[in-house]
């Protein structure tokens, strides 16, 4: 499922979306895809305003910046239960502060009863836990509006410590529902890189009317299901991002040719990985001084960013940064070209980023390919990183032409299928990073 990220923006509007959502108009039933599809929002941080919860929506309205109209279906059937937006539909925003997420939701419901809820699904940034074990699943009591003053959310019908929500039933079927859910909620592993999120309306209608209870929502949440959750992006990355692009030179806006999120820094959230322009970049909170380091990896024109993945094989707890990527080479006797793929491993220590391995994995001549396969054999005391020798393929030793031609280079070559060795085995010592060959 593709995700549809929706940004607010700090700017001040002369007609504030947040004040155009309250004004009453007929909303028609729309027709909806099978599958509800998750939907992200990026929580600002830069706003003057501050946020107090007390049912009044003025410390919104001037910094509330365009945001859709959620209307799409997550339970319940749109030809008995739900009969369009005027039924239950709802805008949400939301801000990051010191001490809390805030979110602002102005809504419809055409009858606001007992049982009516809104929820806020929203994960932890903690790769120690599980999905289900790092969700926070909010609940707020939409009857709470019958009181007109503040209560608290609740998780699992308890309510939640330095939580606090304010309800309003406006008239004409029309509700606002202002929250601050603590960051210590999440243990403060939020508020840098996405987390998944997912708001739900649901809306029980009494049974007099023909209707069942129905919910409509940014994304169909599961317990079980990361992927049925959109993302909840934080201003603050985009503000580094920006400066970092600044830094390396790279255009405005231009995406990164690879990225990643993971830990590698050892402190329980992730950071980000990514080549941006030339370089190998990576950021977080967990970075020394939350700062930003960066290497060359880009040296050739031809260089393609192949994949980013993150796996621990010094068994330190947080992942080394397995790059791949492919050039595209010359023989230095002819005019034939190659395409060499590589395996890059970074390790970082919080303030520079270290290259520990250099594998040649893969040969191209024209369509005619070999590849060496990758392992990681865990050992209990250490992880071995294995590539074996490739099967015999379409470019046989006839074709296949040394592109080096006896020059040195920094990467350990792959084998050939018509070698004698049958793999290369990479690992850890205590005098550093040892590579063999093995088998014959």
């Amino acid at each position: 499922m593709v995700a549809k990220t929706l940004r607010i923006s700090a700017a001040i509007a002369v007609l504030t979306p947040i004040a155009a959502a309250a004004a009453v108009a007929a909303l028609p039933r729309v027709a909806h895809a099978d599958e509800p599809t998750p939907m992200s929002y990026t929580c600002a941080s830069s706003y003057t305003s501050q946020v107090v919860v007390d049912g009044i929506q003025a410390d919104w309205s001037a910094e509330a910046g365009p945001t859709d109209r959620v209307i799409q279906l997550v339970d319940g059937s749109e030809a008995y239960d739900w009969t369009g937006g005027n039924d239950a539909s709802f805008k949400l925003w939301c801000r990051v502060g010191d001490d809390h997420l805030y979110f602002a939701v102005i809504g419809r419901d055409d009858n606001i009863a007992r049982g009516d809820r809104f929820e806020l699904w929203i994960e932890a940034d903690d790769v120690a836990r599980s999905h289900s074990q790092r969700l926070l699943r909010a609940e707020i009591d939409m009857s709470a509006a019958f009181s007109d003053e503040a209560s608290s959310i609740e998780v699992g019908g308890v309510p939640l410590p330095d939580s606090r929500v304010w309800v309003v039933d406006r008239d004409e079927g029309r509700y606002f529902i202002e929250a601050a859910v603590p960051l210590s909620a999440f243990s403060g592993l939020i508020g840098f890189g996405p987390v998944g999120f997912a708001a739900i309306h649901r809306d029980e209608d009494p049974d007099n009317r023909g209707q069942r209870d129905s919910a409509v929502g940014t994304a169909p949440a599961q317990l079980d299901d990361p992927q049925s959750l959109g993302q909840l992006h934080f201003e603050r990355f985009e503000r580094r991002l920006a400066a970092i692009r600044t830094q390396l030179r790279v255009a405005e806006g231009s995406d990164a040719s690879r990225s990643a999120w993971m830990d590698v820094a050892g402190d329980g959230r992730r950071e980000y990985v990514a080549v941006l322009g030339d370089e190998l970049v990576v950021t977080g909170t967990g970075m020394e001084g939350f700062n930003w380091v960066s290497m060359p990896v880009r040296h050739r024109d031809s260089h393609e960013a192949l994949s980013i993945e993150g796996h621990d094989i010094d068994m330190d707890g947080y992942n080394e940064i397995f790059y791949r990527y492919a050039v595209e080479r010359q023989d230095p006797t002819t005019d034939r070209s190659m395409r060499q793929e590589f395996v890059a491993v970074y390790d970082i220590d919080g303030t520079a980023i270290t290259r520990v391995l250099h594998q040649e994995v893969a040969n191209q001549v024209g369509s005619a390919r070999l590849e060496s396969t990758m392992e990681l054999r865990n050992r209990g005391h250490r992880v071995i990183v294995r590539f074996g020798r490739p099967q015999p393929g379409d470019l046989t030793e006839d074709d296949w032409f040394d592109v080096d031609a006896g020059r040195q280079h920094d990467y350990e070559e792959m084998l050939l299928p018509w070698q004698s060795r049958s793999r290369i085995s990479w690992f850890l010592e205590p005098e550093g990073w040892q590579v063999r060959d093995e088998g014959r």
